[in-house]
């Protein structure tokens, strides 16, 4: 004979203060212009988008070659201060799912994180490896200075902007992390084991 089992699943979502997800209405971008000066971190997304989605009024050079980031999956992105050289990012990235971007990048000087990083960024997105087809190369102006408002939720071709720290004390952020529990529980008579 067959038995049933009678169960019940629940789905919680709680804020890394333990307070209830449901305060939350979805992610909305600030776009509040955000600094004075450079900044000493960057957060990203990466959304996988063309030159010609980018928005903001940040001026900055942008080239799209061999089909785009949204051509492939899995690309590697690479980006370094402009100036200095110095390389704030290397690693495989991936497109994000449905739309929703799945991989957030920090750009920050791994010895001293309070250092301010370079005035401009140099972005490669290479296809497969960093000595891959260019998909797209950007030169973005990072620090607010002379009209330059950077704006959190802006974006720049693959990239979006989701936070900017300026001061050891300062930052704007445009998400919230959060913890998602998964619940599942025999509310019947059959005892059943779940694997």
């Amino acid at each position: 004979s067959i038995q049933y089992c009678n169960l019940e699943a629940t789905v919680d979502c709680r804020l890394e203060d333990g307070s209830s997800c449901s305060s939350l209405s979805g992610v909305s971008w600030t776009h509040t212009a955000l600094c004075v000066g450079r900044p000493y971190e960057l957060e990203w997304l990466y959304i996988a988008d063309s030159c010609g989605g980018s928005t903001g009024d940040v001026s900055f050079d942008c080239r799209d070659e061999n089909g785009g980031p949204s051509s492939v999956f899995m690309a590697y992105l690479t980006i370094k201060g402009l100036t200095s050289n110095e390389v704030y990012y290397s690693s495989f990235i991936f497109q994000g799912i449905n739309g929703f971007p799945v991989q957030r990048i920090v750009l920050k000087d791994e010895i001293e994180p309070y250092k301010k990083l370079d005035a401009k960024i140099y972005v490669v997105v290479s296809k497969g490896s960093p000595s891959g087809k260019i998909l797209q190369e950007m030169t973005i102006p990072i620090a607010c200075t002379d009209g330059n408002r950077l704006l959190v939720g802006d974006s720049f071709g693959g990239l979006q902007l989701a936070s900017y720290h300026y001061e050891e004390s300062s930052s704007i952020q445009a998400f919230e992390e959060v913890r998602w529990i998964y619940t599942i529980k025999n509310a019947g008579n059959t005892a059943s084991v779940l694997r």
